[in-house]
């Protein structure tokens, strides 16, 4: 008896030990195009090209051949652009007649590419809203946790620079703007603790955005609740970073550009919480996928001196 138990209890052990392999057939799922083109009055043109992959290809590779990139500016052609990039960095067109776009003019691009059809995207760039005048004063303040590159612990109280970049909003016409603070050396973090700006982030009428590569924030908002007004946007500066000359400029964004950094920041917020809904990304690309959008610039300048030490 005891003997039929133990050969018993052996093939039991056999069979849950087993294990057995199922293969799950999954829709294909046809690849597209995908164009990353984000453009403003004060760069020269460039985007970056690639294709959208299954989710379960892992390879870092790109397989797009013969791929040209027909550049038009108000339907009228321009150039056609040429790729710096590599199937391993990712393709990247840029203009090397150093063409910047202008202000209230719509710019279109035709991509094509070995094994797919034709890629169409067209934007216009909105009229820049000009700065009226940037002022600035010391105040004593604290800085929040998320604050990269500055010197010293994080949420010390020191002197920072508070910045007032007071421009005018065209009446009767959305606009959307964001920020961007530079000096010699590159772009600064700022802190906003404007009332409008955070209603407007409350109500998903903004959004602020971290920039992986730098490590700032970089605020984004609609004009809903200034529409027509003369607006005072504020900001905090770390002094430690403020050395020499400092450029503030307002990108005055198109639609597609706005909704397009919209989403891109809900998706990311979605993917911390378990229970959100998915977020598709806005794309305005015809036969593809992706972003191409442009922005417009206004942009003053101030020169920083060293701030007097607290201590």
């Amino acid at each position: 008896m005891t003997r039929n138990t133990g050969i018993i209890l052996i093939i039991l052990l056999i069979n849950l030990s087993c294990e057995q392999s199922i293969e799950v057939k999954l829709p294909s799922v046809d690849e597209k195009i995908a164009v990353k083109g984000l453009f403003s009055t004060d760069k020269i043109l460039s985007l970056k090209i690639s294709h959208s992959k299954h989710i379960f290809d892992t390879t870092s590779t790109f397989h797009l051949d013969n791929v040209v990139v027909d550049f038009y500016e108000n339907k009228t052609f321009i150039e056609t652009l040429e790729n710096t990039g590599s199937i391993y960095r990712g393709l990247k067109f840029v203009s090397t007649s150093g063409f910047k776009c202008n202000e209230k003019s719509t710019y279109s691009i035709n991509v094509y590419a070995t094994g797919f059809g034709t890629v169409f995207a067209e934007n216009t760039i909105p009229e820049p809203i000009q700065i009226l005048i940037v002022d600035t004063s010391t105040v004593i303040a604290e800085l929040p946790g998320w604050y990269f590159g500055h010197l010293g612990p994080y949420n010390q109280i020191r002197p920072l620079l508070e910045c007032r970049i007071r421009f005018n909003d065209l009446p009767d016409v959305q606009n959307y703007y964001t920020l961007q603070v530079e000096t010699q050396t590159g772009q600064l973090p700022y802190v906003s603790y404007d009332q409008i700006v955070e209603y407007l982030l409350n109500n998903e009428d903004a959004n602020c955005g971290w920039e992986c590569l730098y490590h700032y924030k970089k605020v984004c908002f609609s004009d809903k609740l200034i529409d027509g007004e003369d607006y005072e946007l504020v900001i905090l500066l770390d002094e430690e970073l403020l050395k020499g000359k400092t450029y503030f400029k307002l990108y005055s964004l198109s639609r597609e550009y706005y909704f397009y950094k919209k989403s891109v920041m809900q998706s990311f917020d979605s993917q911390l919480d378990p229970f959100a809904e998915p977020v598709q990304v806005y794309s305005n690309i015809q036969n593809g996928v992706g972003i191409f959008a442009g922005a417009s610039v206004s942009v003053d300048s101030s020169i920083v001196f060293p701030l007097p030490d607290i201590n």
